[in-house]
């Protein structure tokens, strides 16, 4: 709890919403990281309220001056920042796992819960039909990475070649009554826009929510030389039997091998050039699609062609 236990009008909020809508308790419990993988300062004396593994594997930090963004980083190196609506208080841990925000705008707060996949999720408390429809998320964002809004209510995180770094989940708004809020997102450049359809119908106060997740298999696998002259060595010709089977999927797995083999025969020819692999889901229109692209490495992310 905040301040010696005394609770905060936004974890009131919080626990009244969550009884009164079915299956929202589970959902952000089944979620959540697990509290005793967290580094929590209660002291007010550091500069991060909360952090989330170490260098060398996915980390999340989160701020204790809310002009800071909460950073998630990515053991590849990527990373995404997000800077909270208007200039709220701050920061300061409550309860096992979350860390309070108030005053982000009119009659609202933020509740910032890390995931298990060191992700964030961000609960907007809405307190009254005088708090804002709209609440402006500012990612800090990789050079060339760009906001790619999906058809379902999605946003994904996703580079030039359409790589996606992170999903932002469509969003979800509930009343104290239990009742759904209709929520969206806009994107304008590197800003994130949530909106919560509430008005003097509604029963305060409102949850409402934009979740920040990794939750994808995703990253960059690096060979060595040694590694890549393996790949290199490959034969081509079982590649061959496959692609004259008829099951398409097959198929196409062997012509991506081939690719893959041809990108290591390059890199071997070059001095000091390795094999990477590029793997995940790929933005889309429609939705994210398995991704895999092979390339050439000399020194990156801290990795060295040896």
């Amino acid at each position: 709890m905040a301040d010696g236990g005394k609770q905060s009008s936004a974890e009131a909020a919080y626990k009244a919403v969550v009884a009164q809508t079915d299956g929202l308790g589970a959902l952000l419990n089944g979620t959540a990281a697990d509290s005793t993988a967290l580094s929590i300062d209660t002291t007010g004396d550091e500069d991060k309220v909360l952090s989330m593994g170490a260098e060398g594997s996915d980390m999340l930090s989160v701020p204790a001056d809310a002009a800071d963004p909460i950073v998630m980083s990515r053991q590849d190196g990527s990373s995404v920042g997000v800077l909270l609506p208007g200039t709220p208080d701050n920061g300061k841990a409550v309860g096992q796992n979350m860390v309070l925000f108030e005053d982000v705008d009119k009659d609202t707060d933020a509740l910032v819960q890390p995931q298990a996949d060191a992700g964030v999720r961000v609960l907007t408390v809405i307190k009254s039909s005088q708090a804002p429809t709209a609440f402006d998320y500012e990612l800090k964002l990789d050079d060339g990475y760009k906001l790619r809004p999906m058809h379902d209510g999605r946003v994904a995180i996703a580079d030039a070649d359409g790589f996606v770094a992170a999903v932002i989940e469509a969003p979800w708004a509930y009343d104290a009554s239990g009742s759904a809020i209709a929520a969206s997102y806009t994107a304008s450049d590197n800003v994130l826009t949530l909106n919560v359809a509430h008005d003097d119908s509604t029963v305060y106060p409102v949850l409402a929510d934009p979740v920040f997740t990794w939750g994808y298999l995703s990253g960059t696998v690096y060979f060595n030389r040694t590694e890549t002259l393996d790949v290199a060595e490959l034969s081509l010709i079982p590649i061959a039997v496959f692609l004259l089977l008829p099951d398409p999927v097959t198929a196409l797995i062997a012509l991506q091998a081939a690719t893959i083999v041809g990108w290591a025969a390059t890199a071997i020819e070059r001095h000091r050039t390795c094999l990477k692999l590029r793997y995940g889901l790929a933005w889309g229109w429609t939705g994210l699609n398995p991704f895999l692209a092979p390339g050439h490495y000399r020194d990156e992310a801290g990795v060295r062609c040896s």
